[in-house]
């Protein structure tokens, strides 16, 4: 976990693909063994759905 803290906060990628509009693959940090995991029906994704995640434009 320290690693892909240290790793985003040097490059901004964890080591993981990033949330997006049409998919949030979560990490879940697990005993014996780390794994990704989609998250696309969890109640806190539903929370951000329909939600634009664009870079703002000037």
């Amino acid at each position: 976990m320290l690693r892909a803290w240290a790793d985003f906060a040097a490059c901004g990628d964890p080591g993981w693909p990033p949330v997006t509009a049409d998919a949030t693959t979560v990490k879940v940090w697990a005993v014996p063994g780390d794994h990704l995991a989609d998250d696309a029906v969890s109640d806190v994704r539903a929370l951000w759905r329909g939600v634009p995640f664009g870079l703002p434009r000037l």
